[in-house]
């Protein structure tokens, strides 16, 4: 659309949302622009900026899920995991855990892998003198 210069009427509204994660601000801005001319013509023309989180492009604070609690980095909802133990972890700092088949913390990871070595370690040593009946 093509406005007078002389004719027209500009506003704009700009929102700034800030995302806090420890000493750093993440800032998201939004400015919608709306040309009015005489005439009666309107032109609206939003902008956004936004922030990468990872390889995830971010627009709105609402995409953001929390912070990691093992590296503290900003999470989004498609690479958020979360523990048994309730801990929210991103995909980097995950660990796999086959036995349950889902990702556990690098605590609840050291912990489970302990008992496991524990466990076989005893069935390792009482198996002989366990008595066994066949039917």
């Amino acid at each position: 659309m093509y406005f007078d210069k002389k004719s027209q009427k500009r506003h704009t509204k700009t929102q700034n949302q800030e995302i806090k994660s420890g000493d750093e601000i993440f800032t998201i801005q939004r400015k919608q622009t709306t040309l009015i001319s005489d005439t009666g013509d309107i032109e609206t023309e939003e902008t956004v900026q936004s922030m990468m989180i990872g390889d995830i492009k971010v627009d709105s604070v609402s995409k953001i899920f929390g912070k990691c609690h093992d590296c503290g980095l900003l999470i989004t909802y498609l690479n958020k995991r979360i523990c048994f133990c309730g801990k929210i972890i991103c995909t980097n700092c995950a660990e796999w855990w086959d036995d349950d088949n889902r990702p556990v913390c690098s605590i609840c990871y050291k912990a489970l892998k302990k008992k496991k070595f524990w466990s076989s370690f005893w069935h390792l040593i009482l198996s002989p003198f366990i008595e066994r009946r066949e039917n």
